[in-house]
C-alpha cells in the first residue's frame, strides 16, 4: 500500500460540489427536539445537538 503523498495519487476524486450540498442538508430543524435512528436503536436529540454525520447547527 502507498503511503505519504503516494497514497493520495489512490484515493478516487470527490464528488461534485452539488452533491456534496445535497448529502450535508439538515433533515429538521436543529433548535427542534429530532429523534436519530441507528443500527436498531432510536436516540432523542436535544435542540441544537447535532446528528452524527450532519452539518454542525
Amino acid at each position: 500500500m502507498a503511503t505519504g503523498p503516494a497514497f493520495v495519487d489512490h484515493l478516487p476524486p470527490p464528488p461534485p460540489p452539488e452533491q456534496i450540498i445535497a448529502l450535508k442538508q439538515p433533515g429538521a430543524d436543529p433548535h427542534t427536539h429530532r429523534q436519530y435512528a441507528w443500527n436498531g436503536w432510536t436516540f432523542a436529540l436535544p435542540p441544537d445537538v447535532s446528528r452524527p454525520a450532519s452539518p454542525a447547527a
